[in-house]
């Protein structure tokens, strides 16, 4: 009964070291691009968010005013 509980630990070990060993190869890739392209996607990222929320706000702030008149004079 001694002898059997190491093997099923060690065969969670390998699997782990085989995750370990498999996932390290994608991972430098994604490392590499963020500080390139960090440095040109930020700008545009907060551009972008902050176009979106100013039109959003301002068709949420023309829909709330054109729908109760449209509403008034039908």
């Amino acid at each position: 009964a001694i002898g059997e509980y190491p093997s099923p630990d060690r065969t969670k070990t390998g699997t782990t070291e085989q995750a370990l060993l498999t996932n390290p190869r994608p991972g430098p890739r994604v490392r590499r691009l963020p500080p390139e392209s960090a440095t040109l996607a930020t700008p545009l990222i907060i551009y972008c968010t902050s176009v979106v929320s100013y039109s959003g706000w301002l068709l949420f702030f023309l829909a709330c005013h054109w729908i109760p008149e449209r509403l008034r004079i039908g």
